[in-house]
Parts: structure tokens; sequence; C-alpha cells
């Protein structure tokens, strides 16, 4: 408790909310092989949904660009690794199937 006031009254200090950003970051990443639904990392993160949401959107992001971010990031560390099969890294970035995860990389690659 003593954690998140502290972090709450550094980003009203500083007006970045660069803490967040980061906490974010991690409960995405811990959530990801559920799929990282908004809810469940909310509540990792002790915020309402709708309370994570603006804080996200003061930051100027939205928690889709998050998670894609996120997933983007990882999927090319992962297949740039090369001992990751395709299969295995769409189920580590919480995708249904491989199809489904195809589809994300060319949105983010292009």
């Amino acid at each position: 408790v003593l954690e998140t006031h502290a972090r709450m009254r550094l980003e009203r200090m500083t007006g970045a909310p660069v803490a967040l950003t980061a906490d974010v970051r991690a409960a995405i990443i811990a959530a990801l092989p559920d799929g990282a639904p908004v809810d469940a990392v909310a509540r990792a993160l002790r915020l309402s949904v709708r309370t994570l949401q603006r804080r996200l959107d003061a930051a100027g992001t939205t928690y889709r660009d998050a998670l894609d971010t996120v997933r983007g990031e990882l999927a090319r560390e992962y297949l740039h690794d090369g001992r990751v099969a395709i299969s295995e890294v769409a189920l580590l970035l919480g995708f249904a199937d491989q199809r489904s995860f195809h589809r994300a990389f060319e949105r983010w690659t292009g």
C-alpha cells in the first residue's frame, strides 16, 4: 500500500508516469501465458480496469498498444534466438494459435 502511494505521489511530482509504464510491462509479461487480459493486469497492479485505462491514457497510450508493444518486442527476441519454434512463441505470447500470432506479427512488422 505504501509503495503504491509513494509511486502515485512521485508520478504527480514528476508529471510523468514512468513507474506505471514499467509496472504495466512487468504485469503484462507475467500474464502473457493466459493472454494478458486487462482485468488480470489491473488486478496485479492493484488498480481497477478503468483506473489503469485512465493512467495509460494520461501516459499517452492504451492497454492494447502496451500489450502489442510487449508482445512485439518479445516475439522479435524469441524469433531472433532461433531455439524457440514459432508455435511455442505463439503460446508464450498468449495467442490462441499460430495463425493469430502470424497475423499480429505481420501487423507489427509490416
